[in-house]
């Protein structure tokens, strides 16, 4: 029996999920192999904004007074020591996975990494 690899889609939690992490959900799978699954929760908002967060680690962004209102989303309930952020393509960095070519004609997604905060930005701001 051939395995499903998810990488690249969307989980959508059944109206009847009683799981408080997961209910009313909707998850982007960002790799999903025979060693296991990463997924980022893209629609659940905290109360947070870009700017209270890179303020709360001491970052500075130029371009953050573009988007310092936009919302901070929580990502799920594992790893909480680790923000996740989707971000178009700007660099390779060390904790990134290459997301898939949408197809409009924007470039793909990506998801870095960093050890801080259990939050995303949203990547309109990048």
């Amino acid at each position: 029996m051939s395995s499903i690899n998810l990488t690249h889609h969307f989980l959508i939690a059944m109206p009847s999920m009683a799981d408080p992490y997961f209910s009313k959900t909707l998850t982007y799978i960002c790799e999903h192999n025979d060693q296991g699954a990463l997924g980022l929760v893209v629609n659940r908002p905290i109360d947070m904004t870009l700017q209270a967060l890179f303020e709360r680690l001491s970052l500075h962004a130029a371009r953050s007074r573009d988007c310092a209102d936009a919302p901070i989303y929580f990502g799920g309930p594992v790893q909480t020591d680790r923000g996740f952020v989707l971000h178009a393509p700007a660099g390779d960095w060390q904790a990134t996975l290459r997301g898939a070519r949408s197809r409009s004609a924007s470039p793909p997604r990506r998801t870095s990494s960093r050890r801080s905060g259990a939050a995303r930005a949203r990547s309109r701001c990048w």
